[in-house]
């Protein structure tokens, strides 16, 4: 009896093999699974970001993005694939990501083409698909919220189906206002004279500044150049009169303490222009000495008689130890401003 049951087990277990064989070996399925090529992004998922500034001088936009089609296996002939936008999921991207961007406008992104040929015998498309900014729709770009747009595969031929969970990548776009030009390879106009400044510029207003160390932004030398913090926290503001309407090319703001600047400037110290946020921007390197300077360039002249500084600081920075020493306040301070002119 237990032979027989030994037999009729084996034979379950034969034939259980052969049957789980004869479904493995169909060859019209791929080893995931799927029974169909399928097209996909390389990067799929992927977000990639631009920005469209708005400056004086005009729009400016900034966006690096090209897609490439591959497939799951080779394409058995030329195949052709569909690509397009689909604001439909900018909802489920927000929900997942905790934004609020916004779904791009219809024709403010341009692809170079709409379709990526994967040639026979390839699993990757041939033509390289760019992605730009329209020059005629950038200005309409001007929500603080930015932008989304959700690119996907539409459709593809040869057999193949767009892939259910990599068919699409997104394109973000920044909007922000801001005069500073990061691509500038020249500092506009001159530095102002610090000797002349000394006696022509003057401290309206500070938040958290020691005032009567105003006077040591004009120093000649560069290494004495400061203007200290009063104590530690997490912001400082000035507001410094120039003395006469300039017409501004750029501008010098550092400390060792600062995350980021917002410097503002005005005719009037009612009306302010923002210049736009330094840890948002590029400097030109000018040397000064054995020191380096780094000015923000602007992209055209700009009128101005006070200029509104406005700093975040770093609360983690160890230069905080050196604040209640005489010789440590150069450490803690706005160590340096300066102006270009035309």
């Amino acid at each position: 009896m237990k032979l027989k049951n030994i037999l009729l087990l084996g034979g379950a277990l034969l034939f259980g093999t052969a049957f789980l064989a004869s479904c493995s070996s169909d060859d019209d399925y791929d080893v995931d699974g799927y029974s169909y090529t399928r097209a996909y992004f390389a990067k799929a998922r992927s977000t990639t970001d631009g920005m469209v500034v708005s400056t004086p001088v005009g729009i400016v936009t900034s966006l690096t993005h090209q897609i490439i089609v591959k497939s799951t296996a080779a394409a058995t002939s030329d195949t052709k694939i569909t690509l397009g936008f689909d604001n439909s999921l900018v909802d489920s991207y927000n929900k997942s990501n905790g934004t609020t961007y916004l779904p791009m406008p219809e024709g403010a992104l341009e692809l170079s083409s709409t379709t990526a040929t994967i040639k026979s015998g390839e699993m990757a498309s041939a033509d390289t698909i760019s992605v730009t900014i329209s020059k005629t729709e950038a200005a309409r770009l001007n929500d603080a919220n930015g932008y989304l747009a959700p690119i996907v595969i539409k459709s593809a031929g040869g057999g193949m189906q767009p892939s259910s969970d990599a068919a699409v990548v997104y394109v973000h776009l920044r909007y922000s206002e801001s005069s500073i030009n990061d691509d500038a390879t020249a500092l506009l106009g001159s530095a102002y004279d610090l000797s002349l400044a000394r006696n022509e510029w003057k401290l309206v207003s500070s938040k958290n500044f020691d005032e009567s160390t105003f006077t040591n932004l004009f120093e000649a030398s560069s290494w004495s150049r400061y203007f200290a913090f009063k104590e530690k926290a997490e912001t400082a503001q000035c507001v410094i009169d120039l003395g006469k309407t300039q017409n501004i090319t750029g501008f010098l703001t550092s400390s060792e303490l600062m995350k980021g600047a917002n410097v503002e400037i005005s005719t009037d110290n009612a009306s302010w222009t923002t210049l736009g946020y330094t840890a948002d921007h590029k400097t030109f390197s000018i040397q000064e000495g054995w020191s380096t300077s780094e000015w923000y360039v602007l992209y055209a002249a700009m009128q101005a008689r006070y200029v509104r500084i406005s700093i975040d600081l770093d609360q983690d920075s160890y230069y905080w130890q050196y604040l209640n020493y005489s010789w440590g306040k150069s450490y803690c301070s706005l160590s340096g401003f300066n102006i270009a002119i035309q």
